[in-house]
């Protein structure tokens, strides 16, 4: 909603939409900010997909390029899909190897 995120928008060509946004924030508009976005758009930013889908996305996705990933799980009672996901995700590849302790 911020002019922050600009660039980024307009690198996709979505600067209309950064605009309609930031205009949207300063008249208190909150609340309908995310019907403005298509799921082209939410799915550029994010991944979407069920416990069983997850891994091979993210891989697919971020493999050899972060050494971080977050995750926003919205269900939290299947604690034994959320080890087995976390698990997952700390095998996909990343750059990261550790600090050096020579320097």
């Amino acid at each position: 909603s911020t002019r922050t995120y600009l660039p980024v928008l307009e690198l996709h060509d979505w600067q209309d939409l950064g605009a309609k946004l930031h205009r949207m924030s300063k008249n208190g508009q909150w609340s309908k900010m995310a019907a403005e976005i298509s799921d082209d758009e939410l799915d550029e930013f994010s991944v979407i997909a069920t416990y069983d889908e997850l891994v091979p996305k993210l891989r697919d996705r971020y493999a050899g390029q972060t050494d971080t990933i977050a995750l926003d799980l919205v269900d939290t009672s299947n604690t034994g899909k959320i080890m087995e996901l976390i698990e997952g995700v700390k095998n996909i590849d990343c750059p990261f190897q550790g600090f050096s302790s020579t320097w």
